[in-house]
């Protein structure tokens, strides 16, 4: 706890051998896991099918039912398979230590429900958004659809500069206020998509953004 006192609802879920498992902890635990899971889908089934199964896709939410996309969305970084990046490890350092400075300020509840709030409410404005035209994706995916857990993610770390905007993050290593680390990394995250043509992914990760700033003023 480096930001702040703690809440009276900062209680773990439940005790493993003596250690205790916080909603944060099993956040992390749950990404962790659908990584492995959806890696090993992958070198069975070969990334297409995968994606197919698992996207944001409005198009067979709306007409074919399949509402467990507005989930399944955030089941892996398909980067880490496409491009053998490592953004999966970032994502994941993100919301270890954010989403725990964030849980112990708000309480459990309050955070579950705001992670719950970054996962749900942009997916389902993507999915409104579809109802009218198609937003853009890169080359080789399916258009109008959406696989990725970076900007619900990303929201976290919104959630925790809107609480502590003067705040100065150990791990950056620069001299930036998360106040202006978060518009910063926005604009960065922004361009790289557009120059993708992601425009599904902007969208989701501005609305996580506004989702995030609009539960934690």
């Amino acid at each position: 706890m480096l930001y702040h006192e703690q809440s009276e609802d900062y209680r773990p879920l439940f005790w493993i051998s003596g250690r205790p498992i916080y909603a944060n902890t099993l956040l992390v635990i749950a990404h962790i896991t659908s990584f492995v899971i959806v890696a090993l889908c992958i070198s069975y089934f070969e990334y297409g099918p995968v994606y197919d199964a698992l996207c944001l896709d409005p198009y067979r939410i709306w007409h074919g039912g399949q509402v467990w996309r507005l989930l399944s969305y955030i089941a892996y970084d398909p980067y880490f398979f496409s491009h053998k990046s490592l953004w999966f490890l970032w994502s994941m350092l993100l919301l270890w230590f954010f989403g725990r400075e964030v849980e112990q300020f708000a309480g459990r509840k309050t955070y579950l429900k705001l992670y719950a709030a970054l996962v749900f409410i942009p997916a389902i404005l993507f999915c409104l958004l579809g109802l009218f035209f198609v937003p853009g994706t890169p080359p080789g995916v399916p258009p109008g659809t959406h696989l990725d857990c970076f900007e619900a993610i990303f929201g976290v770390f919104v959630a925790f500069a809107t609480l502590y905007p003067g705040a100065m993050p150990m791990f950056f290593w620069i001299p930036f206020r998360v106040s202006v680390l978060v518009w910063v990394l926005l604009a960065i995250f922004s361009l790289i998509n557009a120059a993708d043509h992601d425009f599904a992914a902007i969208f989701m990760l501005w609305m996580s953004s506004g989702v995030a700033i609009s539960e934690c003023a």
